[in-house]
Order: structure tokens, then sequence, then C-alpha cells
């Protein structure tokens, strides 16, 4: 009975250090996937586009509020907006990430860094590639379940020069090694 109790009051005290820990440690590093919502606007081109876009995102804590994180978009889809259909073919963003410290499991982040984004747009007079590289920011909200897993809700935007606007909303999962 002694040995249950020792091993419940140490878990018990492991998970309050978890808890009350406000920030990650220097090379911690996490892995995380995002389902995320995207609005494409193209300059001169009509309308706008929505994709639905899964993300995949890893990332290293090089000091104790900051991150570095990389984003690889692995599934895309497309859209037909006025005769034409919008295709994003390639989405991979690197960030650096300013992180608050955990108040109540919750933190919050903004990330700011460099994306590069490729559409296709087809139609029967257009068969056009636009590829894209420009400045992106991000606002993160994440919540620690426990001290691995983590939820999150997000928002990105990309300026990727004159031609592509492109916002994305999202909520996804991370697991912190």
């Amino acid at each position: 009975m002694n040995k249950l109790l020792c091993a419940l009051l140490a878990a018990t005290c492991l998970n309050a250090h978890a808890d009350n820990r406000p920030f990650e440690h220097p090379m911690d590093f996490y892995l995380g996937s995002d389902y995320q919502l995207m609005d494409l606007k193209t300059v001169g081109t009509p309308g706008q586009a929505d994709f639905s876009h899964v993300n995949l995102r890893g990332g290293v804590f090089i000091f104790e509020q900051i991150a570095l994180e990389a984003q690889l978009g692995v599934y895309d889809n497309d859209d037909m907006v006025e005769g034409t259909t919008y295709e994003l073919s390639a989405n991979r963003a690197l960030f650096v990430r300013l992180l608050t410290p955990r108040h109540r499991g919750f933190a919050f982040d903004l990330g700011l860094g460099y994306a590069h984004t490729e559409v296709d747009l087809t139609n029967q007079a257009l068969n056009q590639s636009i590829s894209d590289d420009g400045f992106a920011y991000s606002a993160r909200i994440d919540y620690a379940v426990n001290p691995n897993w983590h939820v999150a809700l997000d928002y990105t935007s990309r300026d990727l020069g004159n031609e592509v606007e492109l916002d994305s909303y999202g909520l996804g999962v991370s697991y912190h090694f």
C-alpha cells in the first residue's frame, strides 16, 4: 500500500511540475499537424478560392520562449471560381515563434517568417502557374492538455508579393518531446 501511495504522490508531483512549467526549455522539440481552411485571392482574377488543407509542422526551441518552426502542406485540393480552377500545389513556410509563458495551460505565440506558395490556375483559355515567396505571420493559441500533447488554434497570413494573398485558419495537435 505504501508503494502505491508513493507512486501516486510521485505522479502527482511530476504532473504538477509539468503544469506549472511556464515555458519550454531550449532544445525541446515538437511535431504536429493542423487541419486548415484557406482563403486565396490572386490579383487579376475574379473571386476567391477556398481550400481545406493538412499541414505538418515541426519545431525546436532555441531559447526558453523562442522556437524555429517548419511547416509543409501535405494534402491540397482545388476550387473552381467563375470557370477557373485554382489548385494549391505547394505550400511551405519557416517561422520564428515568440511565445508567452503558459498560464493555466494556455500560451499565445506570434510567428514571423517566410513562405513559399505555388498556385495553378486553369480554364479553357488559361494554364498558368503562380509561384511566390514572401513574408508570413501567424498567431496561435496553444493549450497543453498534458506535458506532451497540445491543441492549438491558428491564424496565418502569407503576403506573397503582388499576386497572391493567402489566409488560413487552423485547428491542430502537436506532441512535445
